[in-house]
């Protein structure tokens, strides 16, 4: 099972949030969204809400994370109470809301390889996102 989108480097991109990683739809980005690693995701409503009815909740997820030839990955626990439509949030806690996809992270932006980082910083580059379970 596997949910897979794409977004855009931004170059107020920091990643340097020690505990939640983000993937936005909007295609703006402030300094304050230390979070969030790519904008302009594409992640649509019907592919998401057919990934998560097919697992249970708290299923072990691996996200991978690629831009270029650079790539890192993490694992998380799925959230089946996600429901945002707007951004999709991993974090290193517990924490669950509507905009949180994955609990428990192993890493969060902080923790991203900076060569995938300096990338990411990059308006031009395409992200590509896989969300497996």
């Amino acid at each position: 099972m596997e949910l897979a989108f794409t977004a855009r480097g931004h170059e107020h991109i920091l990643a340097t949030h020690r505990s939640t990683l983000a993937f936005t739809r909007e295609d703006w980005l402030t300094m304050r969204g230390d979070c969030i690693v790519a904008v302009s995701a594409d992640f649509e409503e019907k592919s998401l809400r057919k990934f998560l009815e097919k697992l249970p909740d708290a299923s072990p997820i691996v996200v991978t994370i690629s831009a270029g030839e650079h790539q890192d990955r993490f694992e998380a626990l799925l959230n089946r109470e996600f429901s945002d439509k707007k951004e999709m949030v991993f974090r290193l806690s517990e924490h669950r809301s509507g905009r949180t996809l994955g609990i428990r992270a192993t890493k969060a932006a902080a923790h991203l390889d900076r060569t995938l980082v300096s990338s990411l910083s990059r308006p031009e580059t395409t992200v590509a996102v896989r969300v497996a379970a």
